[in-house]
This record gives structure tokens, C-alpha cells and sequence, in this order.
């Protein structure tokens, strides 16, 4: 099924594709590319559908007219960056916290020793 949509430049797809196994975004890209006759950086794929035991995938896409139409209307999805090295704050943080620990268990010991001092 196709749906023009002229103010936003673009043309909203839903097909059903028949594959063997799960395609990947690649595959239907390059497959919808060469049924539209359009190139593969216009296309966005919204979802793809596959039933559990069916060897039909039903794919939604959206096909730009152009460069600019799809920049303007189409999220830019930016790669989550790998926090693989600690902050340089953290580390001073916890050095603190663990010395605050120590005087607080002397005092305690310091305590009980007054304590058992007056029963005697």
C-alpha cells in the first residue's frame, strides 16, 4: 500500500516482503530500492513484522523525495558512547567515605569500654 504525501515529500509504504529467513535492515533497504527505483539513503524503515512461523515479513518505510525532506522531518539517531573510563571525580569521593568509616567504629569501641568501666 502506498500514500503520497506531498508536504511532507515523502511516500509511506507498507509491503509484504517473502523471505527465508529475518531480514536485516540492509537487505529490505536494498530490496525496496530496487522495486521503487529509488536511492537506498532516502529510504527510513519504520517496522518490520514477522510472524512467528510465517516466511512473509510485512515491512512500513517511508521514501523521500530528497535529502533535505528526509533531514527535516527524520531524527538523526546518534550512537550511545561506550563509558569504558571513570570519571577522574569519582575515584577522590570514595577514598574520603572510607576514612569517615574508620573513626566512626573507634569511637564505638571507645564507648563500650566506659561502659563496662562503671559496672565494676
Amino acid at each position: 500500500m502506498k500514500t503520497e504525501k506531498p508536504l511532507l515529500g515523502r511516500t509511506e509504504i507498507t509491503e509484504e516482503l517473502k523471505l527465508d529467513k529475518t531480514p536485516s535492515n540492509e537487505d529490505i533497504k536494498k530490496s525496496l530500492a530496487k522495486s521503487e527505483k529509488v536511492d537506498e539513503s532516502l529510504i527510513v524503515i519504520k517496522k518490520i513484522d514477522q510472524k512467528y512461523g510465517k516466511d512473509k515479513v510485512e515491512v512500513s518505510a517511508n521514501i523521500y523525495k530528497d535529502k533535505e525532506s528526509l533531514e527535516l522531518f527524520e531524527k538523526i539517531k546518534k550512537k550511545a558512547k561506550k563509558k569504558t573510563e571513570a570519571k577522574p571525580g569519582e575515584a577522590p569521593k570514595e577514598e574520603p567515605a572510607e576514612k569517615k568509616e574508620e573513626p566512626k567504629k573507634e569511637e564505638v569501641k571507645e564507648e563500650k569500654d566506659g561502659k563496662e568501666g562503671n559496672k565494676e
